[in-house]
Protein backbone atom coordinates (compact mmCIF):
# COMPACT_ATOMS: atom_id res chain seq x y z
CA UNK A 1 0.00 0.00 0.00
CA UNK A 2 1.27 3.81 -0.29
CA UNK A 3 1.61 6.17 2.61
CA UNK A 4 0.98 9.34 2.64
CA UNK A 5 2.85 12.75 4.61
CA UNK A 6 1.34 14.55 6.99
CA UNK A 7 2.81 17.03 9.25
CA UNK A 8 5.07 14.67 11.61
CA UNK A 9 3.22 11.46 11.16
CA UNK A 10 2.79 9.01 8.50
CA UNK A 11 -0.29 8.35 7.61
CA UNK A 12 -1.63 5.29 5.69
CA UNK A 13 -3.25 6.02 1.91
CA UNK A 14 -5.02 2.64 1.19
CA UNK A 15 -4.28 2.02 -2.21
CA UNK A 16 -4.31 -1.59 -3.99
CA UNK A 17 -1.00 -3.81 -5.36
CA UNK A 18 2.12 -2.24 -3.29
CA UNK A 19 1.44 -4.64 -0.62
CA UNK A 20 3.55 -5.15 2.53
CA UNK A 21 6.77 -7.30 1.55
CA UNK A 22 5.49 -8.78 -1.13
CA UNK A 23 7.87 -11.10 -2.67
CA UNK A 24 7.33 -13.00 -6.07
CA UNK A 25 8.81 -16.62 -6.19
CA UNK A 26 12.24 -17.43 -7.82
CA UNK A 27 11.81 -17.92 -11.74
CA UNK A 28 8.32 -16.63 -11.64
CA UNK A 29 9.68 -13.75 -13.78
CA UNK A 30 10.07 -16.13 -16.68
CA UNK A 31 5.48 -14.97 -17.30
CA UNK A 32 6.46 -11.13 -16.53
CA UNK A 33 6.21 -9.31 -19.88
CA UNK A 34 7.29 -5.67 -19.41
CA UNK A 35 4.17 -4.41 -21.46
CA UNK A 36 2.78 -2.59 -19.03
CA UNK A 37 -0.29 -4.80 -18.78
CA UNK A 38 0.23 -6.44 -14.89
CA UNK A 39 -2.60 -9.15 -15.43
CA UNK A 40 0.40 -12.01 -15.31
CA UNK A 41 1.51 -10.76 -12.21
CA UNK A 42 0.00 -12.77 -9.18
CA UNK A 43 -2.49 -11.85 -6.53
CA UNK A 44 0.02 -9.70 -3.57
CA UNK A 45 3.37 -10.84 -6.26
CA UNK A 46 5.20 -7.12 -6.49
CA UNK A 47 8.65 -8.40 -7.31
CA UNK A 48 10.17 -11.65 -8.78
CA UNK A 49 14.16 -12.21 -9.96
CA UNK A 50 15.66 -14.35 -12.44
CA UNK A 51 19.44 -14.87 -13.33
CA UNK A 52 19.02 -12.27 -15.59
CA UNK A 53 17.16 -9.72 -14.61
CA UNK A 54 14.79 -7.99 -10.99
CA UNK A 55 10.70 -7.37 -12.02
CA UNK A 56 8.78 -5.35 -10.16
CA UNK A 57 5.83 -3.68 -10.09
CA UNK A 58 4.60 -0.50 -8.29
CA UNK A 59 1.99 2.50 -8.14
CA UNK A 60 3.55 6.30 -8.18
CA UNK A 61 -0.32 6.49 -6.11
CA UNK A 62 -1.57 8.66 -8.57
CA UNK A 63 -2.38 8.38 -12.77
CA UNK A 64 0.63 9.99 -14.75
CA UNK A 65 3.21 9.81 -17.25
CA UNK A 66 6.25 9.00 -15.24
CA UNK A 67 8.49 10.52 -17.45
CA UNK A 68 6.48 13.95 -17.74
CA UNK A 69 4.81 15.16 -14.27
CA UNK A 70 5.94 17.75 -11.51
CA UNK A 71 6.45 15.38 -9.14
CA UNK A 72 9.35 12.68 -8.86
CA UNK A 73 8.69 8.98 -8.88
CA UNK A 74 11.97 7.68 -6.96
CA UNK A 75 12.82 3.64 -6.96
CA UNK A 76 15.05 3.16 -4.27
CA UNK A 77 17.25 -0.21 -4.25
CA UNK A 78 19.48 -1.39 -1.59
CA UNK A 79 20.56 -4.23 -3.70
CA UNK A 80 22.66 -5.99 -1.36
CA UNK A 81 20.43 -5.78 1.43
CA UNK A 82 23.25 -4.26 3.75
CA UNK A 83 22.60 -0.70 5.15
CA UNK A 84 25.85 -0.15 5.57
CA UNK A 85 26.60 -0.15 2.31
CA UNK A 86 25.75 2.74 -0.20
CA UNK A 87 24.04 5.95 0.69
CA UNK A 88 21.52 6.70 3.53
CA UNK A 89 18.63 8.97 2.39
CA UNK A 90 16.37 10.90 4.89
CA UNK A 91 12.25 10.15 4.92
CA UNK A 92 10.03 7.29 6.16
CA UNK A 93 11.42 5.10 8.88
CA UNK A 94 12.10 1.70 6.05
CA UNK A 95 14.01 4.05 3.83
CA UNK A 96 16.22 4.90 7.16
CA UNK A 97 16.82 1.27 7.38
CA UNK A 98 18.13 0.48 3.44
CA UNK A 99 21.59 1.50 2.39
CA UNK A 100 20.80 2.69 -1.03
CA UNK A 101 23.08 1.18 -3.99
CA UNK A 102 20.60 2.60 -6.57
CA UNK A 103 17.83 5.06 -7.14
CA UNK A 104 16.13 5.73 -10.48
CA UNK A 105 13.80 8.59 -10.72
CA UNK A 106 11.31 9.62 -13.37
CA UNK A 107 10.62 13.47 -13.91
CA UNK A 108 13.95 14.22 -12.02
CA UNK A 109 13.87 18.32 -9.84
CA UNK A 110 16.69 20.28 -11.91
CA UNK A 111 18.28 20.74 -8.59
CA UNK A 112 19.35 16.83 -8.93
CA UNK A 113 20.88 16.73 -12.50
CA UNK A 114 23.89 17.80 -14.04
CA UNK A 115 23.80 21.62 -13.90
CA UNK A 116 25.07 22.06 -17.38
CA UNK A 117 22.02 19.87 -18.70
CA UNK A 118 19.88 21.83 -16.06
CA UNK A 119 21.40 25.00 -17.68
CA UNK A 120 19.97 23.61 -21.48
CA UNK A 121 16.36 22.12 -20.14
CA UNK A 122 15.75 26.06 -18.48
CA UNK A 123 17.11 27.81 -21.42
CA UNK A 124 14.86 25.90 -23.81
CA UNK A 125 11.59 26.27 -21.71
CA UNK A 126 12.39 30.19 -22.50
CA UNK A 127 13.01 29.60 -25.70
CA UNK A 128 9.74 28.18 -26.65
CA UNK A 129 7.69 30.01 -24.58
CA UNK A 130 7.11 27.12 -21.99
CA UNK A 131 6.11 27.87 -18.14
CA UNK A 132 8.62 26.85 -15.79
CA UNK A 133 8.78 23.92 -14.14
CA UNK A 134 11.27 22.36 -10.90
CA UNK A 135 11.45 19.00 -12.90
CA UNK A 136 12.58 17.73 -16.13
CA UNK A 137 11.11 15.22 -18.45
CA UNK A 138 12.45 11.55 -18.78
CA UNK A 139 14.61 9.36 -16.05
CA UNK A 140 18.21 8.95 -14.44
CA UNK A 141 19.76 6.64 -12.26
CA UNK A 142 22.18 7.48 -9.42
CA UNK A 143 24.44 4.78 -8.23
CA UNK A 144 26.08 5.14 -5.26
CA UNK A 145 29.52 3.00 -4.52
CA UNK A 146 32.26 3.57 -2.40
CA UNK A 147 30.94 6.28 -1.10
CA UNK A 148 30.72 7.96 -4.67
CA UNK A 149 27.52 9.03 -7.14
CA UNK A 150 27.78 8.32 -9.91
CA UNK A 151 24.88 9.43 -12.82
CA UNK A 152 23.97 7.00 -15.47
CA UNK A 153 21.29 6.87 -18.36
CA UNK A 154 18.52 4.11 -18.28
CA UNK A 155 20.64 1.76 -20.95
CA UNK A 156 23.70 1.87 -18.51
CA UNK A 157 21.16 -0.22 -16.22
CA UNK A 158 19.22 -1.83 -18.24
CA UNK A 159 15.79 -0.19 -17.28
CA UNK A 160 12.78 -0.78 -18.62
CA UNK A 161 9.58 0.70 -17.58
CA UNK A 162 5.65 0.39 -19.09
CA UNK A 163 3.18 1.33 -20.06
CA UNK A 164 4.75 4.46 -21.60
CA UNK A 165 1.30 6.54 -21.39
CA UNK A 166 -0.26 7.66 -18.41
CA UNK A 167 -1.29 4.74 -15.74
CA UNK A 168 -1.90 4.62 -11.99
CA UNK A 169 0.67 0.92 -12.23
CA UNK A 170 3.66 0.19 -13.67
CA UNK A 171 5.93 -2.85 -14.21
CA UNK A 172 9.79 -2.37 -14.31
CA UNK A 173 13.14 -4.37 -15.17
CA UNK A 174 16.74 -3.92 -14.22
CA UNK A 175 19.91 -6.12 -16.12
CA UNK A 176 21.47 -7.72 -13.26
CA UNK A 177 24.36 -7.74 -15.96
CA UNK A 178 25.13 -4.26 -16.44
CA UNK A 179 28.27 -3.23 -15.79
CA UNK A 180 27.42 -0.28 -14.35
CA UNK A 181 25.99 -1.97 -11.30
CA UNK A 182 28.70 -4.44 -10.69
CA UNK A 183 29.43 -4.53 -7.60
CA UNK A 184 26.41 -3.43 -5.84
CA UNK A 185 25.18 -6.97 -5.11
CA UNK A 186 22.59 -7.19 -8.09
CA UNK A 187 24.81 -9.27 -9.43
CA UNK A 188 24.83 -12.25 -6.45
CA UNK A 189 22.28 -14.37 -5.08
CA UNK A 190 20.73 -13.21 -2.26
CA UNK A 191 18.00 -10.93 -1.22
CA UNK A 192 17.72 -6.80 -2.11
CA UNK A 193 15.04 -4.64 -1.19
CA UNK A 194 13.93 -1.49 -2.46
CA UNK A 195 10.92 1.73 -2.05
CA UNK A 196 8.87 3.62 -3.85
CA UNK A 197 9.02 7.40 -3.38
CA UNK A 198 7.41 10.29 -4.52
CA UNK A 199 8.92 13.80 -4.08
CA UNK A 200 8.16 17.18 -4.65
CA UNK A 201 10.03 20.31 -5.45
CA UNK A 202 11.86 20.52 -2.39
CA UNK A 203 12.76 16.87 -1.87
CA UNK A 204 9.81 16.52 0.33
CA UNK A 205 8.14 13.30 0.47
CA UNK A 206 4.59 13.03 -0.74
CA UNK A 207 3.76 9.32 -0.74
CA UNK A 208 5.91 5.86 -0.14
CA UNK A 209 5.49 2.68 -0.48
CA UNK A 210 5.73 -0.79 1.73
CA UNK A 211 9.35 -2.00 1.25
CA UNK A 212 9.80 -4.48 -2.15
CA UNK A 213 11.95 -7.63 -0.88
CA UNK A 214 13.40 -9.10 -3.52
CA UNK A 215 14.75 -13.23 -3.88
CA UNK A 216 17.73 -13.47 -6.47
CA UNK A 217 19.19 -16.89 -7.57
CA UNK A 218 22.49 -16.98 -8.99
CA UNK A 219 23.42 -14.79 -11.89
CA UNK A 220 22.81 -16.31 -15.43
CA UNK A 221 25.51 -16.60 -17.82
CA UNK A 222 25.04 -13.45 -20.59
CA UNK A 223 23.72 -14.65 -23.73
CA UNK A 224 22.46 -12.86 -26.91
CA UNK A 225 19.09 -13.79 -28.30
CA UNK A 226 19.91 -16.43 -30.83
CA UNK A 227 16.44 -16.68 -32.34
CA UNK A 228 16.55 -16.08 -36.03
CA UNK A 229 14.05 -13.49 -38.13
CA UNK A 230 11.06 -15.66 -37.71
CA UNK A 231 10.03 -16.75 -41.61
CA UNK A 232 6.54 -15.73 -42.98
CA UNK A 233 3.70 -17.86 -42.10
CA UNK A 234 1.85 -19.29 -45.30
CA UNK A 235 -1.23 -17.50 -46.22
CA UNK A 236 -0.23 -13.88 -44.02
CA UNK A 237 0.36 -11.01 -45.17
CA UNK A 238 3.17 -9.41 -43.59
CA UNK A 239 3.17 -5.71 -42.51
CA UNK A 240 6.30 -3.43 -41.30
CA UNK A 241 5.98 -0.37 -40.17
CA UNK A 242 8.82 2.19 -39.18
CA UNK A 243 9.40 5.71 -38.36
CA UNK A 244 13.02 5.93 -40.44
CA UNK A 245 14.19 9.31 -38.50
CA UNK A 246 13.82 12.39 -40.78
CA UNK A 247 14.08 11.00 -43.97
CA UNK A 248 17.59 8.89 -43.34
CA UNK A 249 17.01 6.08 -46.19
CA UNK A 250 18.35 9.40 -48.43
CA UNK A 251 21.73 9.94 -46.86
CA UNK A 252 22.58 6.43 -45.28
CA UNK A 253 20.29 3.67 -47.65
CA UNK A 254 22.25 0.61 -46.77
CA UNK A 255 20.90 -0.27 -43.48
CA UNK A 256 17.43 0.25 -44.02
CA UNK A 257 17.89 -1.96 -47.32
CA UNK A 258 18.94 -4.55 -45.66
CA UNK A 259 16.15 -4.52 -42.52
CA UNK A 260 13.73 -4.39 -45.73
CA UNK A 261 15.10 -7.67 -47.34
CA UNK A 262 15.47 -9.56 -44.84
CA UNK A 263 11.98 -8.72 -43.05
CA UNK A 264 10.09 -9.25 -47.15
CA UNK A 265 7.43 -6.98 -46.35
CA UNK A 266 3.88 -7.52 -48.64
CA UNK A 267 3.23 -3.71 -46.75
CA UNK A 268 5.24 -1.02 -45.21
CA UNK A 269 4.37 1.83 -43.47
CA UNK A 270 6.98 4.32 -43.47
CA UNK A 271 6.72 7.56 -41.07
CA UNK A 272 9.60 10.86 -41.00
CA UNK A 273 10.44 9.51 -45.07
CA UNK A 274 10.67 13.25 -45.47
CA UNK A 275 10.38 14.66 -49.19
CA UNK A 276 9.97 11.15 -50.46
CA UNK A 277 7.40 11.37 -53.76
CA UNK A 278 5.76 8.32 -54.95
CA UNK A 279 8.02 8.67 -57.83
CA UNK A 280 11.06 8.86 -55.43
CA UNK A 281 10.29 6.28 -53.12
CA UNK A 282 9.60 3.65 -55.68
CA UNK A 283 13.05 4.80 -56.83
CA UNK A 284 14.80 4.00 -54.10
CA UNK A 285 13.17 0.31 -53.15
CA UNK A 286 14.35 -0.30 -56.87
CA UNK A 287 17.43 0.83 -56.24
CA UNK A 288 18.33 -0.25 -52.97
CA UNK A 289 15.67 -3.14 -52.25
CA UNK A 290 15.38 -4.32 -55.50
CA UNK A 291 13.40 -7.77 -56.27
CA UNK A 292 11.91 -10.00 -53.15
CA UNK A 293 11.37 -13.15 -53.82
CA UNK A 294 8.11 -14.32 -54.65
CA UNK A 295 6.47 -10.63 -53.94
CA UNK A 296 7.55 -9.36 -57.23
CA UNK A 297 6.75 -12.35 -59.42
CA UNK A 298 3.45 -12.32 -58.35
CA UNK A 299 2.87 -8.48 -58.90
CA UNK A 300 4.10 -8.99 -62.63
CA UNK A 301 2.87 -12.56 -63.43
CA UNK A 302 -0.36 -12.12 -61.83
CA UNK A 303 -1.37 -8.50 -62.18
CA UNK A 304 0.92 -7.42 -64.62
CA UNK A 305 2.52 -4.98 -62.45
CA UNK A 306 3.85 -1.61 -65.06
CA UNK A 307 7.70 -1.60 -64.83
CA UNK A 308 8.14 -5.26 -64.69
CA UNK A 309 9.55 -7.67 -62.12
CA UNK A 310 11.62 -5.48 -59.53
CA UNK A 311 9.76 -2.56 -59.68
CA UNK A 312 7.38 -1.21 -56.55
CA UNK A 313 4.26 0.54 -56.16
CA UNK A 314 4.22 3.49 -53.02
CA UNK A 315 1.02 6.03 -51.87
CA UNK A 316 3.52 9.08 -49.86
CA UNK A 317 2.40 12.46 -48.76
CA UNK A 318 6.36 14.07 -48.78
CA UNK A 319 4.97 17.15 -46.84
CA UNK A 320 4.23 14.98 -44.09
CA UNK A 321 6.49 12.22 -44.11
CA UNK A 322 4.32 9.75 -44.13
CA UNK A 323 4.35 6.73 -46.93
CA UNK A 324 2.99 3.27 -47.35
CA UNK A 325 4.51 1.04 -50.31
CA UNK A 326 4.80 -2.31 -51.45
CA UNK A 327 6.42 -4.94 -53.68
CA UNK A 328 2.60 -5.86 -55.19
CA UNK A 329 0.20 -3.19 -55.93
CA UNK A 330 -1.28 0.10 -54.64
CA UNK A 331 -4.52 -0.02 -56.22
CA UNK A 332 -6.33 3.07 -55.14
CA UNK A 333 -4.58 6.14 -52.92
CA UNK A 334 -6.67 8.76 -51.30
CA UNK A 335 -4.54 11.93 -51.15
CA UNK A 336 -6.93 13.92 -49.64
CA UNK A 337 -5.18 15.51 -46.75
CA UNK A 338 -7.43 15.00 -42.95
CA UNK A 339 -7.09 18.45 -41.68
CA UNK A 340 -8.05 19.83 -38.23
CA UNK A 341 -8.03 22.70 -36.08
CA UNK A 342 -5.57 22.57 -33.72
CA UNK A 343 -7.10 22.37 -30.26
CA UNK A 344 -5.75 25.58 -28.41
CA UNK A 345 -5.56 27.96 -31.42
CA UNK A 346 -8.27 26.73 -33.37
CA UNK A 347 -5.75 27.07 -36.97
CA UNK A 348 -6.33 24.44 -39.12
CA UNK A 349 -3.20 21.50 -39.35
CA UNK A 350 -2.65 18.61 -41.34
CA UNK A 351 -2.64 15.48 -39.67
CA UNK A 352 0.51 13.16 -40.74
CA UNK A 353 -1.46 10.36 -42.44
CA UNK A 354 -1.68 8.43 -45.70
CA UNK A 355 -4.17 5.81 -47.11
CA UNK A 356 -4.04 3.38 -49.67
CA UNK A 357 -5.65 -0.08 -51.12
CA UNK A 358 -2.94 -2.40 -51.42
CA UNK A 359 -3.48 -5.57 -53.63
CA UNK A 360 -1.70 -8.58 -52.27
CA UNK A 361 -1.48 -12.51 -53.41
CA UNK A 362 -3.93 -12.79 -50.07
CA UNK A 363 -6.56 -10.28 -50.76
CA UNK A 364 -7.08 -6.38 -50.32
CA UNK A 365 -5.77 -4.65 -47.64
CA UNK A 366 -6.31 -0.64 -46.68
CA UNK A 367 -4.01 0.60 -45.31
CA UNK A 368 -2.99 3.58 -43.53
CA UNK A 369 0.28 5.17 -42.50
CA UNK A 370 0.47 7.45 -39.85
CA UNK A 371 2.58 9.91 -37.35
CA UNK A 372 0.63 11.64 -34.53
CA UNK A 373 1.96 14.61 -32.60
CA UNK A 374 4.86 14.25 -30.03
CA UNK A 375 5.42 15.05 -26.77
CA UNK A 376 3.66 15.86 -23.90
CA UNK A 377 1.64 13.93 -20.85
CA UNK A 378 -1.82 13.34 -20.64
CA UNK A 379 -3.96 16.35 -20.57
CA UNK A 380 -1.26 18.29 -22.01
CA UNK A 381 -1.73 20.15 -25.32
CA UNK A 382 -0.30 17.44 -27.10
CA UNK A 383 -2.13 14.97 -25.94
CA UNK A 384 -5.73 17.01 -26.73
CA UNK A 385 -4.08 17.33 -30.30
CA UNK A 386 -3.70 13.64 -31.06
CA UNK A 387 -6.83 13.07 -29.64
CA UNK A 388 -8.61 15.58 -32.09
CA UNK A 389 -5.91 13.84 -34.46
CA UNK A 390 -7.22 9.98 -34.01
CA UNK A 391 -10.94 11.46 -34.21
CA UNK A 392 -10.30 12.62 -37.73
CA UNK A 393 -8.19 9.78 -39.21
CA UNK A 394 -10.72 7.43 -37.84
CA UNK A 395 -13.80 9.16 -39.61
CA UNK A 396 -11.88 9.41 -42.60
CA UNK A 397 -10.82 5.48 -42.46
CA UNK A 398 -14.17 4.68 -41.93
CA UNK A 399 -15.76 6.78 -45.23
CA UNK A 400 -12.70 5.80 -47.56
CA UNK A 401 -13.76 1.94 -46.16
CA UNK A 402 -17.45 2.62 -46.87
CA UNK A 403 -17.06 4.00 -50.32
CA UNK A 404 -14.86 1.07 -51.70
CA UNK A 405 -17.48 -1.36 -49.77
CA UNK A 406 -19.99 0.20 -51.82
CA UNK A 407 -18.22 0.38 -55.13
CA UNK A 408 -17.16 -3.50 -54.94
CA UNK A 409 -19.86 -5.13 -52.45
CA UNK A 410 -17.49 -6.53 -50.49
CA UNK A 411 -15.11 -5.58 -47.66
CA UNK A 412 -11.01 -5.69 -48.19
CA UNK A 413 -9.65 -8.96 -46.81
CA UNK A 414 -8.07 -6.89 -44.18
CA UNK A 415 -7.82 -3.39 -42.51
CA UNK A 416 -4.87 -1.89 -40.82
CA UNK A 417 -3.32 1.10 -39.66
CA UNK A 418 -0.19 2.13 -38.10
CA UNK A 419 3.06 4.25 -37.42
CA UNK A 420 4.39 5.53 -34.76
CA UNK A 421 1.85 7.03 -32.50
CA UNK A 422 3.08 8.86 -29.93
CA UNK A 423 1.46 7.57 -27.30
CA UNK A 424 3.19 9.61 -24.35
CA UNK A 425 0.43 11.30 -22.62
CA UNK A 426 -3.21 9.29 -22.22
CA UNK A 427 -3.77 5.82 -23.70
CA UNK A 428 -7.35 7.55 -25.20
CA UNK A 429 -5.97 7.95 -28.80
CA UNK A 430 -5.01 4.11 -29.71
CA UNK A 431 -8.81 3.43 -28.11
CA UNK A 432 -10.77 6.17 -30.22
CA UNK A 433 -8.11 5.32 -33.30
CA UNK A 434 -9.29 1.87 -33.04
CA UNK A 435 -12.62 2.17 -32.90
CA UNK A 436 -15.55 0.65 -34.93
CA UNK A 437 -12.89 0.24 -37.95
CA UNK A 438 -13.54 -3.29 -38.00
CA UNK A 439 -15.97 -5.69 -39.97
CA UNK A 440 -19.67 -5.23 -38.43
CA UNK A 441 -18.55 -2.35 -36.39
CA UNK A 442 -15.45 -3.79 -34.28
CA UNK A 443 -12.79 -2.40 -32.57
CA UNK A 444 -9.13 -2.77 -34.51
CA UNK A 445 -6.86 -4.63 -32.38
CA UNK A 446 -3.35 -3.97 -31.32
CA UNK A 447 -0.59 -6.55 -32.26
CA UNK A 448 1.18 -7.66 -30.02
CA UNK A 449 4.76 -6.56 -30.37
CA UNK A 450 7.81 -7.80 -28.15
CA UNK A 451 11.04 -7.05 -29.41
CA UNK A 452 12.43 -10.29 -30.82
CA UNK A 453 13.30 -13.14 -28.69
CA UNK A 454 12.33 -11.03 -25.78
CA UNK A 455 9.60 -10.28 -22.89
CA UNK A 456 10.33 -6.46 -23.50
CA UNK A 457 7.62 -4.65 -25.25
CA UNK A 458 9.33 -1.62 -26.62
CA UNK A 459 9.50 0.24 -30.24
CA UNK A 460 11.79 2.91 -29.36
CA UNK A 461 15.00 3.15 -27.75
CA UNK A 462 17.83 5.99 -27.65
CA UNK A 463 20.61 4.97 -24.94
CA UNK A 464 21.67 8.60 -25.48
CA UNK A 465 18.49 10.41 -24.24
CA UNK A 466 16.92 11.28 -21.34
CA UNK A 467 13.81 9.02 -21.82
CA UNK A 468 13.71 5.38 -21.14
CA UNK A 469 12.69 2.93 -24.02
CA UNK A 470 8.53 2.78 -24.85
CA UNK A 471 6.12 1.86 -27.38
CA UNK A 472 5.18 4.22 -29.41
CA UNK A 473 4.67 2.49 -32.47
CA UNK A 474 1.67 0.53 -32.91
CA UNK A 475 -0.24 -1.27 -35.93
CA UNK A 476 -3.90 -1.65 -35.30
CA UNK A 477 -5.59 -4.55 -37.09
CA UNK A 478 -9.34 -5.49 -38.51
CA UNK A 479 -10.65 -8.54 -40.58
CA UNK A 480 -7.68 -10.11 -39.96
CA UNK A 481 -5.85 -12.79 -37.32
CA UNK A 482 -2.67 -11.84 -36.05
CA UNK A 483 -0.34 -15.36 -36.72
CA UNK A 484 2.68 -13.79 -35.18
CA UNK A 485 4.45 -9.95 -34.62
CA UNK A 486 7.45 -8.47 -32.92
CA UNK A 487 9.80 -5.79 -32.73
CA UNK A 488 13.33 -5.77 -34.21
CA UNK A 489 16.41 -4.50 -31.99
CA UNK A 490 19.40 -6.13 -34.30
CA UNK A 491 21.69 -4.97 -31.13
CA UNK A 492 19.80 -8.01 -28.83
CA UNK A 493 20.57 -10.70 -31.30
CA UNK A 494 24.07 -12.91 -32.01
CA UNK A 495 25.63 -11.34 -34.77
CA UNK A 496 25.88 -14.88 -36.73
CA UNK A 497 22.38 -15.20 -36.75
CA UNK A 498 21.71 -11.46 -37.71
CA UNK A 499 24.56 -12.77 -40.45
CA UNK A 500 22.33 -15.46 -41.97
CA UNK A 501 19.43 -13.16 -42.48
CA UNK A 502 21.66 -10.15 -44.65
CA UNK A 503 21.60 -7.79 -41.00
CA UNK A 504 23.98 -6.68 -39.67
CA UNK A 505 24.10 -5.79 -35.52
CA UNK A 506 23.60 -2.36 -35.94
CA UNK A 507 20.99 -1.78 -38.87
CA UNK A 508 18.36 -1.74 -36.16
CA UNK A 509 19.91 1.33 -34.47
CA UNK A 510 19.68 3.42 -37.65
CA UNK A 511 16.78 5.42 -36.54
CA UNK A 512 15.63 5.62 -33.24
CA UNK A 513 12.25 3.45 -33.55
CA UNK A 514 12.56 -0.33 -34.64
CA UNK A 515 10.79 -1.89 -37.42
CA UNK A 516 7.50 -3.21 -36.10
CA UNK A 517 6.47 -6.62 -38.30
CA UNK A 518 3.08 -8.30 -37.78
CA UNK A 519 2.13 -11.30 -39.65
CA UNK A 520 -1.49 -11.06 -40.03
CA UNK A 521 -3.92 -13.70 -42.34
CA UNK A 522 -7.32 -12.48 -43.39
CA UNK A 523 -10.32 -13.92 -41.87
Amino acid sequence: MLNTFRRASWAVLALPFLTACATGPTGSAGRVAIDGDLREWGHGVVTSADGDSLYFRFSPGEEMTLQATNETTRLVFDLDNDPSTGKQLVGPPDVGTLGVDLEVLFSPPLSEIDPEVARRVIDRRIQRGQPASAFTGGMEAFVYSGGVLTRHKHGDIGFLAGPTYAAKYFEARIDRHAPTLAGTGIDLAGSARGIVLVTGGNGEVLRYSDPMVFTMPDLAAPQAVEVGLPAQPEGTIRVMSMNVLHGKPIENPEPFARLIKAIKPDVILLQEADDMTNESLESWLSEYVGVLPSKHAWAAGVQGLEGGVGSWDAAAAPDLGVAIATPHLVTREFAEPVVIADPETGRDRTVRAVFAQVSTPRGDVLACSTHLKCCGSAGSREDEIRITEVGAINRRYAEIAAALASESGENEEARLIGGDMNLVGSRAPIDLLARGLGDHGRDLQPAPTPALGTNAWYTWRDDSNEFGPGRLDWILIGDAKVVQSFSLDTRLIDPAVLAECGIEPGDGAVSDHLPVVVDLKPN
